[in-house]
């Protein structure tokens, strides 16, 4: 597409350059966008959407650049990161051609000092991440551009610098330990272990000794053994469903965070530890802990970072980025040629309540593309799952959905201010309120 002796050149100029093929991916970065929108070198092959997941919503500059193929000259850009980071530039975007056809595109995003000022701009300066380290997801991975999740993203990029306790409350399927990757991925402790456990699947019996780890002889059959907090020493430790680890346990995990140091199960000998522990739940931390099941001292020192997760319907403006960024991961591996999803078929998606989340959602997809080998996927291919979906049939279900998608719509331009939106709806404000309580819309 370009001579890479050009990549040179771009790296010495002080505004940030971007080259993107026809689809959309990211060919080359340049350091001064990398320093200056703080994302790094891994969004290179990565689509755009992924590293400024809100352009999906913008006529941006780039996108006309490549539907007219003409030059799009000094457009305002706002730009949010992965990491959930904001910033305005000017952008120009322009055609590459070879033999008069479109090769992709050259934006170039320019900066000014007081945007510097505004912006505290962190340099990449860590080691690299270890070539035989398995695949991990980072930031990028996290697709969606709703408030609630951007902000729980700069969030979880903030606590990626430090080595305190983190607590992350989601429902099943939310993509909790998506966050728990990415913050491990962007920390200091990025290239030392990563130990994941489920607190449900160790034997209440074993818990201590598969935390702390035995001495040899300590109950018969005990081998020298280390436990799972010894392997993650230096690194980050992911308990998973921490409402499910034994009360009795519980204070000697508070202990460890406390003072760093364990005891192995028959041994005399403390040792100690570095690690950072990052935990979730799956329940509200206040109901389990007034059930008994968490006890509240070990709740406030894990706490000392909240991520609240939410759930998928309470964010539904990212239904339709997660529906084509899985149409996108299953046609590579089923090498299939699914094209996208009809106008009706996304709207009814959207407006189901997706109990299971994204992992429901992600599910549905692969299943369709099961039997299913190309075109666009429709309301008969929704009829079809396992899942039972819903999907309106006759004309009053399917005028009811659309009913329901415009008052939402509205509501939300409002704010879910009633009286405001029965204006703009020209209907009484009391028939608004029986419509929202009728299709349960909820803010």
């Amino acid at each position: 597409m370009i001579d890479e002796s050009l990549f040179m050149f771009f790296e010495g100029i002080k505004h940030g350059i971007m080259v993107l093929d026809n689809d959309l991916d990211i060919v080359f970065i340049n350091s001064s966008l990398e320093k200056n929108h703080n994302i790094n070198r891994s969004c290179q092959s990565k689509n755009i959407l992924q590293v400024y997941p809100n352009l999906i919503k913008n006529s941006t500059g780039i996108v006309k650049a490549l539907k007219t193929k003409k030059p799009v000259l000094y457009k305002e850009e706002h730009y949010i990161n992965y990491k959930g980071e904001e910033f305005i530039n000017m952008n120009s975007s322009y055609p590459i051609f070879h033999n008069k056809k479109l090769q992709g595109i050259i934006s170039i995003i320019y900066f000014n000092s007081q945007q510097g000022s505004l912006k505290c701009i962190k340099e990449n300066n860590k080691k690299s991440m270890k070539k035989n380290e398995p695949y991990m997801y980072d930031f990028m991975d996290i697709v969606g551009v709703s408030k609630k999740l951007l902000e729980q993203k700069n969030k979880a990029y903030k606590a990626a610098q430090s080595s305190s306790p983190v607590l992350i409350y989601g429902e099943t399927g939310v993509g909790k330990e998506m966050f728990v990757q990415a913050i491990h991925k962007e920390s200091l402790r990025k290239c030392e272990p990563f130990i994941v456990e489920n607190c449900a699947a160790i034997p209440e019996s074993l818990f201590e000794s598969t935390m702390f780890g035995t001495v040899k002889g300590s109950f018969t059959g005990a081998e020298e053994g280390k436990g799972i907090l010894e392997l993650a020493h230096k690194g980050t430790l992911y308990l998973d469903e921490l409402n499910s680890m034994p009360k009795e346990f519980q204070g000697k995990l508070l202990r460890f965070l406390q003072e760093g140091v364990i005891r192995k199960v028959g041994g005399e000998e403390e040792i100690s530890l570095d690690v950072r522990v990052i935990a979730s739940l799956n329940e509200k931390p206040e109901k389990i802990i007034k059930e008994g099941k968490l006890r509240e001292d070990l709740y406030y020192r894990l706490n000392v970072i909240r991520l609240n997760i939410p759930p998928l319907r309470e964010r539904r403006e990212d239904i339709k980025l997660l529906i084509y960024h899985f149409i996108n991961k299953y046609n590579n591996i089923f090498n299939k040629n699914i094209i996208g999803i009809e106008e009706d078929s996304l709207n009814c998606m959207i407006n189901l309540e997706w109990n299971g989340n994204i992992r429901e959602l992600e599910h549905v997809i692969e299943e369709i593309f099961n039997y299913k080998d190309s075109g666009y996927i429709n309301n008969k291919d929704l009829q079809k799952c396992s899942k039972n979906l819903n999907v309106p049939k006759t004309l009053k279900e399917k005028l009811e959905l659309m009913e329901k998608e415009y008052i939402q719509s509205q509501l939300i331009v409002d704010d879910f201010n009633i009286s405001k939106a029965s204006r703009a709806l020209g209907i009484p404000r009391q028939t608004l309120q029986y419509k929202i309580k009728k299709f349960k819309i909820e803010k």
